[in-house]
């Protein structure tokens, strides 16, 4: 009588231990995707894919330009050009100084908008930025679609326009924007003078946490252009926009790239000549135009 329970004790100890090791493989499955599912949970409250952002800038390859709203009085010209002179000392050629950054600053102060010039083809005012993006899903992200998306057309300041032309350096990376057209994100080539969309001559597929960085050039001739970024991806057959601003977020302070095409600059006050056209003399003297 005793025998039989210690019998099937030990089947049924048997029968579990077996059950157990045949759905190991199962369980262990089942494991992993429920990891998984946690996994894409977490990356699914960002977007596909995330934006870093840099505003590019360099006197020797960009020039040192700035257009204002306000027509500058003689006693501000010549502070533009005592803040200009501090660019003298500056290291010129190697990037970004700190030179530059702080007069940079003071120009910015005094109402200016940095402006360089481009033409890819068509020649205009540009801003220039570094674009890079990340892949943020635990699968391949698709890049289908890049266009500058313009929130608000400004008139174009006619105040006062300081251009200081650049001393040489590095072209203009051709991945750029015209936001006077349809925004598409285009290269650009220089022999033949023609463009093409970005995405139809590059595969722009991202892993995750793999990057991809390019210099983006915003050009117009028209507007004191604020706009962002829509970048449009394909994730599991699903597509998403989007869309980077200057900070790199979605909500941030929008790009800017104003015109400093204005049919005339400055205005007379009280019988004397304020704003205007100027150029830098590299002497700490901004001059006045030709006509």
């Amino acid at each position: 009588m005793v025998v039989i329970p210690l019998v099937i004790a030990l089947v049924s100890a048997q029968y579990g231990a077996w059950v157990t090791f045949e759905r190991a493989p199962e369980q262990e499955v089942l494991a992993q995707e429920s990891v998984k599912r946690h996994e894409d949970a977490q990356l699914e409250t960002e977007p596909p894919v995330v934006a870093r952002v840099e505003q590019l800038w360099d006197v020797n390859g960009d020039g040192w330009n700035w257009v204002f709203e306000k027509a500058l009085s003689p006693a501000e010209i010549a502070e533009a050009g005592r803040i200009s002179a501090q660019l003298e000392s500056a290291d010129i050629g190697n990037g970004p100084t700190s030179q530059e950054e702080t007069a940079a600053e003071q120009m910015s102060a005094l109402g200016g908008r940095r402006f360089l010039s481009a033409c890819i083809p068509d020649c205009g005012s540009a801003t220039r930025y570094k674009v890079v993006l990340t892949g943020h899903r635990r699968e391949t992200v698709s890049v289908v679609g890049m266009r500058a998306r313009v929130l608000e057309r400004l008139p174009v300041p006619d105040g006062t326009m300081l251009y200081a032309g650049t001393q040489g350096g590095e072209p203009l990376e051709r991945v750029m924007v015209d936001l006077d057209a349809d925004g598409a994100v285009r290269t650009f080539d220089e022999e033949s003078q023609t463009s093409t969309p970005y995405l139809h001559s590059h595969n722009l597929t991202l892993a995750k946490d793999e990057q991809e960085g390019f210099e983006l050039t915003a050009v117009t001739s028209r507007c004191w252009c604020k706009w962002e970024l829509v970048v449009t991806t394909e994730y599991r057959g699903q597509q998403d926009e989007v869309v980077v601003r200057s900070d790199g977020t979605a909500s941030g302070a929008p790009f800017e790239t104003v015109s400093a095409d204005a049919p005339r600059f400055g205005e007379i006050v009280d019988g004397e000549q304020r704003g205007g056209e100027f150029s830098y003399d590299y002497m700490g003297n901004w001059l006045p135009m030709d006509g």
